[in-house]
């Protein structure tokens, strides 16, 4: 028992040390890869996820904001890809999460309209 109390507090320590808060969150990336990898590691005030059953292409897609109005939107493709967009609104959010086709909303109303740029 005192063996898992010490892993379980090991645990929270060594994830508490990656995590990082909004204000740690660089402005720039070197690459989609990494502003995916910093902005999972971070801890947001808004913080949602949906997974997207149904899509022919869309296996999940999450949401992150620091404030509550804009953030960053995560697609995850079924092959492996990920797409990251930022200052997308929160109200785009809540509507793609109740789409009919998130690939249509997707491509519609978020590709190409709030782009992270390298």
């Amino acid at each position: 028992m005192k063996k898992l109390f010490l892993f379980s507090c090991l645990l929270f320590f060594i994830t508490a040390i990656q995590a990082q808060t909004c204000k740690d969150l660089p402005t720039h990336f070197n690459s989609y890869n990494e502003a995916v990898s910093k902005v999972e590691k971070t801890t947001f005030k808004v913080k949602d996820k949906i997974t997207c059953y149904g899509s022919s292409w869309i296996s999940k897609a999450t949401y992150h904001s620091c404030d509550g109005d804009t953030g960053y939107f995560i697609l995850y493709a079924q092959n492996g890809n990920s797409y990251i967009h930022k200052g997308v609104p929160l109200s785009v959010w809540e509507k793609f999460k109740s789409a009919d086709s998130f690939g249509s909303y997707y491509s519609k109303y978020i590709k190409g309209k709030y782009q992270l740029k390298i």
